[in-house]
């Protein structure tokens, strides 16, 4: 197995488990405080890191295959 494909694995794999360890979290303040709350904010950010490395890893990992 390539070097390139395990590596981007295991980084979407700790994007995505970085992602489901702050999503209850961001969850539960975005009841109590809204939108507004800066741990909302920064789960916001958290999802769109994750998106956008799902975005530049799975095309390269299934060019690979």
């Amino acid at each position: 197995m390539d070097e390139s494909v395990i590596w981007g694995g295991i980084g979407l794999l700790l994007a995505i488990g970085g992602l489901g360890i702050i999503a209850p979290e961001v969850l539960h303040e975005l009841q109590l405080h809204g939108a507004g709350s800066p741990v909302v904010l920064y789960g916001v950010g958290v999802a769109a890191a994750v998106a956008l490395t799902v975005l530049i890893i799975l095309p390269s990992i299934a060019a690979d295959r």
